[in-house]
């Protein structure tokens, strides 16, 4: 069965990491903005050393976990899970699943961002992930980024 690629938008809005890596980047990224066009120079040229450096750092996040994902959902293993756990604080959660492939068990848990899908999650329901072939620890569930 051919999978649907992941999209860059629900990628970003449902990986806590990457989720994490862009929110910090827009927020320095408006501070300098702002503090530019006001002319205000709050911090000088600190802020943006801090701006280059929070760009360092998200940037290859966002591109990690991009690429990543979409690499799962391209060469990876589509079967059934059942969530065994689902945890949210504040915006943030984790979602815990079951699922064997290849007469294998594995308990993968992911990091999530609390959006309408991952709201709609409960223990015992089942899924389809999308697990890596050769590491199925790597394993995302597909409707939450496709």
């Amino acid at each position: 069965m051919e999978t649907k690629g992941p999209s860059f938008v629900k990628i970003i809005w449902a990986d806590y990491a990457a989720y994490l890596a862009a929110t910090s980047i827009v927020v320095t990224g408006g501070f300098l903005l702002y503090d530019q066009l006001t002319g205000q120079q709050w911090l000088g040229t600190t802020l943006i050393y801090i701006t280059a450096v929070v760009g360092a750092i998200g940037i290859p996040v966002i591109f990690w976990r991009v690429r990543l994902i979409s690499s799962v959902f391209e060469f990876g293993w589509e079967v059934e899970a059942d969530i065994t756990d689902i945890v949210f604080f504040r915006d943030r959660g984790r979602v815990t699943y079951v699922f064997t492939v290849q007469g294998q068990k594995y308990q993968v848990s992911n990091t999530i961002m609390k959006t309408r899908f991952t709201r709609s999650l409960q223990r015992g329901q089942k899924v389809i992930v999308v697990a890596q072939q050769d590491n199925p620890k790597t394993a995302f569930i597909r409707d939450m980024y496709s």
